[in-house]
């Protein structure tokens, strides 16, 4: 990911340098809201697929970068948004439940499978396989009060089921209970 004024992360390369700014910070940050709005994306999306689809005649050597057909993004952004709610306190109690147990947590967050640095820079094609060899890796070598937070992308649109596939994953190594879904 480009960071302002650099071409690489400006973040710590290791992990004592990450443990000496951690110790560094007094108190938490208040939370801000993030600008800007569901609805404006949902017009600004279906203003692009739109285009797309117009000018496909024009411009038909064109690849979108999302993989799926515009109507079944829709359709899947539909089905995320009816359970949202539902959801949203399903992962917020999953959380704090994850975050008030004895031992550590690491938080593992999920990239859109059409990411550019998926895409381009993973030695995996997609996020099933990286959860399976972060789900494997946490099982051989975590301790066994750790747990594994795992956090879905705010754009995912939900085609994929990722939870099923984490809880699954986390099944097949025996270690259903030590890993959360948010």
């Amino acid at each position: 990911t480009l960071e302002h004024e650099e071409t690489r992360s400006c973040l710590p390369r290791s992990a004592e340098e990450l443990r000496s700014l951690a110790e560094r910070i007094v108190t938490s940050p208040a939370e801000t809201a993030l600008a800007g709005s569901f609805w404006k994306r949902v017009v600004w999306q279906i203003a692009y697929q739109f285009l797309n689809l117009v000018s496909k005649p024009v411009f038909s050597g064109y690849v979108p970068h999302r993989p799926y057909h515009p109507l079944v993004e829709a359709m899947g952004w539909l089905k995320r948004f009816a359970i949202k709610f539902w959801r949203l306190r399903k992962y917020q109690s999953n959380f704090a439940d994850a975050v008030s147990r004895p031992g550590s947590f690491f938080l593992y967050v999920l990239q859109l499978d059409c990411d550019f640095q998926i895409r381009s820079y993973s030695p995996h094609p997609s996020n099933r396989k990286t959860i399976e060899v972060v789900i494997a890796s946490f099982a051989r070598s975590a301790a066994p009060t750790d747990r594994l937070v795992v956090k879905i992308h705010p754009l995912d649109n939900g085609i994929k089921n990722h939870e099923r596939l984490v809880s699954e994953t986390a099944a097949n190594h025996g270690i259903s209970d030590r890993v959360v879904f948010i």
